[in-house]
Parts: C-alpha cells; structure tokens; sequence
C-alpha cells in the first residue's frame, strides 16, 4: 500500500465513521493534510481564513507527535502573525474579524517558509498511520 492509497483509507474512514471515530494518527494526519491543502493552495492567510484553520493548534500538536520541527516552527511563526490583532482564535469568525487589519502581506514570510520548507511531514504523518492501522488489524502491509 502506497502513501496515495493510505492517504485514500483514511478519507473513506473519515467519510464512513466520521472524524472522531478515527484513530488519533488517522487524526492527526487529516489535521496536517488540511494544513498542506490550504497553504499550498493559498497561503497561511487562507489556511487561518478558512475553517481548517480552525484545528491550527491541533495541527501543531501534530506536527510535534510526528517528529517535523521544522513545520512546526513555520506554523507556530504563523500564529505568533496573530497575537498583533488578538491571538488566535478556534472561532473562525473572530479570527476573520481579528486578521482583517493585517497587511496584505502579514504571512508572507512562513508561507514562503512552508513553500521552501523540504520536510516530509506528511510522510512522516503516513509513517505513524499505517503504524496504527496495521496494530488495528486494517491492514496487513
């Protein structure tokens, strides 16, 4: 089973069993693979625009469970953007109300980061997954 196909097992049991139903590797993958969809889609003003940004600090606990402190320190840069209007909030319109007088440009600097960033986090993310889904009997690979 390849890092496509596990990726594809985790968003049918999301799909099927629902996200609290999944294992917490399964979790904590679908927190990071949220964080690279949005950045690499947009920005990290997307990612704290949008709901993903909502689980910001989930991912962050995630990114430390699977060992990627380089991403982890580019997303906690992103949050400390932030704390100049507030801080973080889980509450996405509160953080769309706080982030509305940032510059234009106000994560530029960690998205740039996260785009040259060469970590594997989501990898090292599969790698803990198929760990788990392996201990649960899912798979066999």
């Amino acid at each position: 089973m390849d890092d496509e196909q596990v990726d594809e097992l985790v968003h049918k049991r999301w799909g099927e069993i629902g996200f609290e139903n999944l294992f917490p590797e399964e979790r904590d993958y679908i927190w990071l693979w949220c964080l690279r969809v949005e950045v690499e889609n947009g920005s990290f003003d997307q990612y704290f625009f949008n709901s993903a940004g909502d689980d910001a600090l989930e991912a962050l606990a995630a990114l430390a469970r699977v060992g990627a402190m380089q991403t982890h320190s580019i997303l906690s840069r992103a949050l400390a953007v932030l704390d100049s209007v507030g801080g973080f909030s889980k509450e996405r319109f509160t953080r769309q109300d706080r982030m509305e007088p940032l510059a234009e440009d106000a994560f530029d600097k960690p998205t740039q980061a996260f785009y040259d960033g060469d970590e594997a986090f989501m990898s090292m993310a599969i790698v803990r997954v198929v760990q788990s889904l392996k201990a649960h009997g899912i798979i066999d690979r």
